[in-house]
C-alpha cells in the first residue's frame, strides 16, 4: 500500500472544507459546513 495515501486524502478534505461556503449552498454553517454541497455544481 502507497503510504501518500493518507496525506493525498488530508489534502483534499482540506481543500474541499476550504471551497466550501454559503455561496456554494444555501444550508451552509460554520457548525456544518459540509451541509448541502453534494448537489451538482455548474
Amino acid at each position: 500500500m502507497d503510504n501518500h495515501y493518507p496525506v493525498q486524502i488530508e489534502q483534499i478534505i482540506k481543500a474541499l472544507s476550504k471551497s466550501w461556503s454559503l455561496d456554494s449552498s444555501s444550508k451552509w454553517s460554520k457548525d456544518n459546513p459540509a451541509k448541502g454541497q453534494c448537489g451538482v455544481a455548474t
